[in-house]
């Protein structure tokens, strides 16, 4: 095509519609078109706000911290530092977003892709129970009975975690389904 026609170029039909598709440049400026954006900035953006709604869930103390805070006599030199514990809690956070829930979050809308946000939710609490009980068994040390107590306060938070990161994967996924429903002139309401 000539350059200073301003037209788009096209680079043939595709096999199932027919319909002419296009490279994305103008033969004006030789820029390229703005191409729709990949997942993983939702995912991206998922994560972030899963990882801020698992530290939100920690303004209320964990109950295994209190019973350590709580366990220790005041005059008792050879008891551990309370100061430790105000450690425990940010690094078990730490640990519960990196080894559990960015993991369970994006197994979750990648098994539930194409399905509804219950279901997303749905596989990614099936990966992040068993795996928050590894991470606590692991952690804790001791009997799996000792664990019990902090894996049930794991599970409930990184749950809280994961209806945000399900929420801006769904959000953000719907958004170019309207916008190329708005662009044809056609809706799916019927």
């Amino acid at each position: 095509m000539d350059r200073g026609t301003g037209a788009t170029k096209r680079t043939g039909t595709t096999e199932r519609t027919g319909a002419t598709e296009y490279t994305g440049t103008t033969e004006r400026t030789g820029a390229s078109r703005p191409r729709v954006p990949s997942r993983w900035p939702r995912h991206l953006a998922a994560v972030h706000l899963s990882g801020l709604l698992l530290l939100c869930t920690f303004l209320v103390p964990p109950a295994w911290l209190l019973d350590a805070a709580y366990a220790t006599p005041p005059g008792d030199a050879t008891a551990d530092a309370p100061f430790a514990l105000l450690f425990a809690a940010p690094l078990f956070c730490v640990a519960l977003h990196l080894l559990v829930q960015i993991p369970a979050g994006l197994l979750g809308v990648r098994a539930g892709d194409g399905r509804s946000s219950w279901v997303r939710y749905g596989c990614a609490l099936l990966a992040a129970v068993p795996t928050s009980l590894l991470l606590c068994l692991v952690l804790v040390g001791e009997s799996p009975a000792h664990a019990l107590p902090a894996w049930g306060d794991a599970v409930v938070r990184v749950a809280i975690g994961l209806l945000g990161h399900v929420w801006v994967v769904r959000a953000s996924a719907a958004r170019p389904h309207a916008t190329r429903a708005a662009r044809s002139g056609s809706s799916r309401r019927g």
